[in-house]
């Protein structure tokens, strides 16, 4: 299914029992509501990432832990080595975090991010001056 929505309510048309949450997050109930799925969608982009998926007691009881805790992650492009070692420094504080706890969840995306950066330095290292 190819899909070009807009907006959280052209979802909303596709899905009408999603239910829309702020920063253009959208939860769809899955199997008569016995799962959720959140989703974040960046529709300029026709990006979708995927923030959680499980059962809808899983679900309620990871909204209580983020309000408990009310955690921000700071993640930013690594654009540059300084950025880089910043990433790789903030990797080893959370590196041991429990799965499906906040903390895992950012050094699953800080882990992406490291990849991808080294990914394109050995880019850059083949490329002829």
């Amino acid at each position: 299914m190819k899909s070009d929505w807009k907006s959280p309510n052209d979802v909303k048309q596709t899905y009408v029992n999603a239910s829309i949450l702020k920063d253009n997050r959208i939860v769809f109930n899955i199997k008569g509501n016995s799962y959720r799925l959140v989703a974040k969608f960046n529709f300029e982009k026709q990006w979708i990432f995927i923030r959680f998926i499980g059962t809808h007691a899983a679900y309620n009881k990871k909204m209580l832990t983020q309000f408990k805790t009310n955690y921000i992650m700071n993640i930013n492009p690594i654009k540059s080595e300084s950025d880089y070692r910043n990433s790789l420094k903030r990797m080893e504080v959370i590196f041991d975090a429990a799965i499906g706890t906040i903390e895992s969840e950012e050094a699953d995306i800080l882990a992406m991010m490291i990849d991808e950066y080294k990914k394109t330095l050995s880019y850059r290292n083949t490329i002829p001056n």
